[in-house]
Formats: structure tokens, sequence, C-alpha cells
């Protein structure tokens, strides 16, 4: 669940560092975009990505590790599903306050890695 959380971070952070550092938010916003379009755009598109992270993890998980899901599927894709909508708003967050590819990279890392290793 880790590995959802951490790469829905590292998706939606870079990504708008990216888009500022080359202004690319400010072309978008000249044509006319506004900015709950931008952001409803790039959340439909996580989505689609976080569907697809979903189902690779429950399928590498069970058929390919042979590790027993306990339980209904479909509440563990749920829960896996919203770890990485928490995920992509933490990169939102992160993206909002950072400037540089490393500096939210680093405040990214600096801050989820302290929550894996207490809680796992």
């Amino acid at each position: 669940i880790s590995i959802i959380f951490f790469l829905a971070i590292g998706l939606t952070g870079l990504l708008f560092v990216v888009e500022k550092k080359e202004v690319l938010l400010e072309r978008t916003w000249i044509t006319g975009v506004t900015t709950i379009e931008l952001m409803f755009a790039h959340i439909i598109v996580k989505f689609f990505i976080q569907i697809i992270q979903v189902i690779l993890l429950l399928t590498f998980t069970d058929y390919i590790f042979k590790i027993e899901i306990k339980g209904s599927i479909f509440l563990a894709a749920g829960i896996i599903f919203l770890q990485g909508i928490c995920g992509m708003s933490y990169g939102f967050l992160i993206s909002s306050l950072c400037d540089e590819e490393m500096e939210a990279m680093q405040v990214a890392l600096g801050s989820v890695f302290p929550v894996l290793i207490c809680s796992g």
C-alpha cells in the first residue's frame, strides 16, 4: 500500500512542479482554462492511473507472489485506491509548496520515510 501512496505523491507532485517551472500553467491559463478545470483534468487522469495500479498490485500479490487476501477483494481494492487518492492529495500539497523538482522529492521522501519506518 505504501508503494501506491508514494507513487501517487511522486507523479502528482513532480508533474505540477515541472509545469510551474516550465511555465506551462501560465500558458494554459492564458488560453482560458481555469484552475478548477485543470485540477479536475489531472484528477481524472490520476484516477485511471490509480485504478490500473490497484489492479496490477492485487494481481501481483495474489497470482505471482501467492499472498492470500483474506476478506473481500473489493474492500481491499477500495482501501488501496483511497490510499492512492490520499497520496495524490499530498502530492498536490507538496507541488503547491515547492518550486524545484529536487525540493519536491526531498520533501516527499523526508515526510514519507519516517511514517514508513514508524508504522510500516
